[in-house]
């Protein structure tokens, strides 16, 4: 079984359908709609890549604040296209990541006891 295939449905879920997930247990199948998830999750991996692109943004934003744009919103939208293209180099390595060496299974919500 492919690393992108859907155990429910056994379709293949694509990149596209983990690179759109917020996070690696909140991807959702584009055939059959089941949570999926990857196990294990690398939690430390994805906090390291956000802190560096936190600070890469942050490095970035500070020398787009010097352009002279005609107005706030343009400076607004600069800005927020800017934080989504960043952010896209990030993204595809993490997902790479998840295909190559974790597991796609169907997410189960943890019970209390």
């Amino acid at each position: 079984m492919s690393k992108t295939q859907c155990p429910k449905c056994n379709v293949d879920i694509g990149l596209a359908s983990v690179m759109k997930a917020m996070f690696p247990n909140r991807i959702m199948c584009p055939h059959c709609g089941t949570r999926l998830t990857y196990k294990p999750v690398p939690w430390l991996m994805i906090i390291i890549c956000a802190f560096i692109y936190t600070l890469f943004l942050i490095l970035v934003l500070s020398h787009t604040s010097n352009l002279e744009l005609p107005n706030i919103f343009m400076n607004l939208a600069v800005n927020m296209v800017l934080v989504f293209l960043i952010w896209q180099p990030f993204d595809y390595l993490i997902t790479r990541h998840l295909i190559r060496s974790c597991q796609l299974s169907i997410y189960e919500k943890a019970k209390n006891v």
